[in-house]
This record gives C-alpha cells, structure tokens and sequence, in this order.
C-alpha cells in the first residue's frame, strides 16, 4: 500500500521525468507520492499505481494472435496496433459489419486499410514524415487521422478483443 508524502526532491531526481512538475512547482509544496519498492517519486497517484505494475510479475494480459504477454492493458493494446494491424483492421471491419455500419463507409475503410496495409508491406519509403506510411505501426493512425476509422470505435473492437481472452466465451 502506497502512503502519501510531502517530498523534497533530491538530485539524483533532478532528471527523473516524472519530478520535473514538482522541481517547477517546489514552492507550492506540491504533494508527491512515492514508490515503496525504487522510492520513485510521482506528482500523481494514478502514475504511481501504473508504475507499481512495472515490479509486479505477473502478466495478465494476452495477446489474441501471439503468445505476448503484458502487464499493462495499453501496452497490450499499444501491441495489438503494431504487430497485428491486419488482424485488428479485420476485426474492425466485422463489427462495422454487425453494427450496420453504411455500405459506403464500409468499402471506404475496406479500401483505404487494404491500400494502406499494402504499402506498408512493401517496405517502400515514402517520404520521410511519420504520419505516412513508412510502417505497419502508422497504418491505424492515419485511418483515424482521415476519419475513416473513429478512436471510440478503435477503442471498442480493442477492448472487446481483450476482455474476450481474459473471459472466452463458452460454446
């Protein structure tokens, strides 16, 4: 269990990126909350509570498609994007499907991820502006970038992969 704690900053946490908020703001006496097991210091719980997952062993959180395991729910998520694009846009497209997405938008997802995909798969640098599609990682964010592919959307088909693995259905 993780205590509250008025904190003076030291200076071998000078660089530490979570502290520099708190070194800003020193005068206010900021409240700070630190890390039982490293004594990392965070200007906010919630950074402490997902910093605390880094010491835990266990990894609960699995991957549909690999054998990757993670401790964090978005690093899962952060993998899905990246390794398995294909096999997410795909899913994608199942529940544009089920929801009766309109036909137009389906074929324009259809068409822009697979055209997408292809370029990516191909190795071939376009330009050298990240946003394009120099990788499968970029695939997804410019799909949402143009609108054809809503975060709330992403974010559903995502978690509905995730929590159909932490709990299969039973046939």
């Amino acid at each position: 269990m993780s205590l509250k704690r008025k904190t003076k900053i030291t200076k071998s946490q000078k660089n530490n990126k979570y502290v520099k908020k708190q070194e800003q703001q020193e005068d206010q006496s900021l409240q700070t909350w630190n890390c039982k097991v490293c004594d990392k210091c965070f200007v906010r719980y919630s950074w402490l509570k997902r910093h605390e997952l880094s010491h835990a062993s266990d990894k609960k959180f699995h991957c549909v498609y690999c054998n990757s395991k993670h401790k964090r729910k978005d690093n899962l998520l952060q993998h899905l994007r990246i390794k398995h694009p294909g096999e997410l846009l795909s899913e994608i497209e199942n529940q544009m499907i089920l929801e009766k997405c309109s036909s137009v938008e389906i074929l324009n997802f259809k068409a822009a991820s697979k055209n997408l995909l292809a370029i990516a798969s191909s190795n071939t640098k376009i330009d050298t502006n990240p946003s394009l599609v120099n990788n499968k990682e970029n695939v997804i964010r410019i799909l949402v970038a143009n609108g054809l592919l809503k975060k709330d959307f992403l974010r559903k088909v995502s978690n509905a992969l995730i929590s159909h693995k932490e709990h299969p259905i039973n046939h």
